[in-house]
């Protein structure tokens, strides 16, 4: 079934068991009002008829003792009609001497009422026949504020009398009808809602069947401030990115192919070379295509883990190490590589207290070399290297229950001299493939991968990495990773 019409369903089944409800407990609610209405009204018939007791009672000294079968004909007690009513005052007249008169009250009509019951000021019988079990509604009678005797007859637990019945069932078919209307309404008003709810995720649909086609420029035009206005700008936002990473995939390939066909053709040529006699098999041929080898296998080496690491199958094993131990074993296996180029180091550490970090000792010293690679192929001969290793303290973390956590961070800064990186390049140092150095000459080698791994690495750590001007003239790299506070 197609969601508009499960909309439908749903919103008119809602409504439905709603008014539904609303029928029954306003049905209820009424024949409840009602019945107590009728209760009501019968107490409030009885008023003429108490004053008469009351005034009879009054007349005989404040006193019930008069009350026996014969002077209570007069009165209406029981609802039945006697033939005294019909000859006027016969009886009643000596009955009711020196009482108010008894036709006052309408009692003495030919219509019936409910059988009553007399009692005193204790609730005990003096005359009527009803049984106390049932439930009784009580009438005081008040003789100068004191309750004297009560009336009290059954309360009524249904509308029995027609004109009530007919009353009642008219408001009940009122109510039907009315709650029929609110139905039918609620049908109608259901169509352009559940309509209204469909139409952007019909449109939603489109755009990923676009999308999914490859056509990734195709975007959705839905302003709602609402889950679907998400939905749609959670899918302009895929279509963007997907178009991102294709471009990018493209790039890559191109980057890729580039890079593998350059030392491919210094090896196809110098081999054509020596096939052809214009250059001789010597040591001096084989160290060159030796050389071109290692160039192609490094860089081999570094796809392989550049992609490693972006699928997160780089393996770490991480340890409790001392990062300015890491640096002056590290430089100092090194230093040979640095006499090469020609470029003086410095290395200031801090001996008060250990710089100690989380890491894996074999990616972290690569990600030393690939800092010192970079420096050595860019850097002018003469030039200078300083790497400093210090703890400073970060900014206070207020994000835990208001509470303040001081941390420490172990902050690597390594200056190198001139020449410098152009504002525009910097931002882009650590992307894949991209050189500071335009040209692409050989003779600055490298892939322009070794700064995207050494920056995948550092992630790797919880750590970051940037890159600014030196104050030496040349390039500024930062490296922070998370201090490691050892247990006492």
């Amino acid at each position: 079934m197609r969601l508009k019409y499960q909309i439908f369903l749903t919103l008119l089944t809602t409504s439905a068991l709603l008014i539904a409800l609303m029928y029954a407990i306003s049905s209820w609610s009424f024949s409840r009002g009602f019945l107590n209405y009728v209760n009501k009204n019968e107490l409030a018939r009885l008023e003429p008829l108490a004053e008469q007791l009351l005034s009879r009672y009054e007349n005989n000294g404040n006193s019930w003792d008069w009350v026996d079968e014969k002077s209570m004909r007069g009165f209406r007690f029981d609802g039945r009609s006697r033939k005294s009513d019909r000859r006027g005052q016969g009886d009643t007249s000596g009955a009711n001497s020196g009482a108010r008169p008894a036709a006052t009250g309408g009692f003495r009509q030919d219509r019936r009422g409910p059988p009553l019951l007399l009692t005193d000021a204790n609730k005990q019988t003096l005359f009527g026949k009803l049984n106390r079990n049932q439930s009784l509604q009580w009438m005081p009678l008040n003789s100068s504020e004191t309750v004297v005797g009560y009336l009290a007859f059954p309360s009524r637990f249904k509308v029995d009398r027609q004109f009530d019945q007919v009353f009642e069932a008219k408001q009940k078919k009122t109510l039907g009808l009315t709650a029929l209307a609110m139905i039918l309404l609620s049908g109608l008003l259901s169509v352009p809602l559940a309509t209204r709810i469909v139409r952007p995720l019909l449109r939603v649909n489109t755009a990923v069947d676009e999308i999914s086609g490859g056509n990734y420029a195709h975007r959705l035009d839905i302003r709602r401030n609402d889950e679907l206005g998400d939905l749609a700008n959670n899918v302009n936002t895929l279509g963007v990115k997907l178009e991102q990473n294709r471009s990018a995939r493209q790039r890559w390939i191109a980057e890729i192919s580039h890079e593998l066909r350059t030392p491919l053709a210094v090896l196809r040529g110098e081999i054509e070379a020596v096939q052809d006699g214009v250059r001789k098999l010597d040591q001096s041929s084989v160290d060159s295509l030796h050389a071109e080898v290692l160039h192609l296998g490094r860089l081999i080496d570094d796809l392989h883990t550049l992609s490693m690491s972006d699928v997160g199958s780089l393996d770490y094993r991480m340890e409790s190490l001392n990062f300015d131990e890491l640096l002056r074993d590290f430089f100092q296996t090194h230093q040979s590589k640095l006499d090469q180029h020609d470029i003086a180091l410095k290395l200031a550490t801090n001996d008060n207290e250990p710089a100690m970090v989380n890491g894996d000792v074999q990616r972290l010293e690569q990600l030393m070399s690939n800092l010192l690679q970079n420096t050595c192929r860019y850097t002018d001969p003469g030039g200078q290297l300083i790497v400093e290793c210090k703890l400073v303290e970060s900014m206070p973390d207020n994000s835990t229950n208001g509470a303040t956590h001081e941390t420490h961070q172990v902050v690597i800064n390594w200056y190198d001299s001139s020449p410098g990186v152009d504002a525009a390049s910097i931002t882009q140092l650590f992307e894949s493939f991209f050189r500071g150095e335009q040209s692409r000459s050989r003779a600055f080698g490298g892939s322009g991968l070794g700064l995207a791994i050494a920056m995948r690495i550092v992630k790797a750590h919880r750590g970051h990495i940037s890159a600014s001007d030196s104050t030496l003239g040349g390039l500024h790299i930062q490296i922070s990773l998370p201090y490691l506070m050892r247990s006492t």
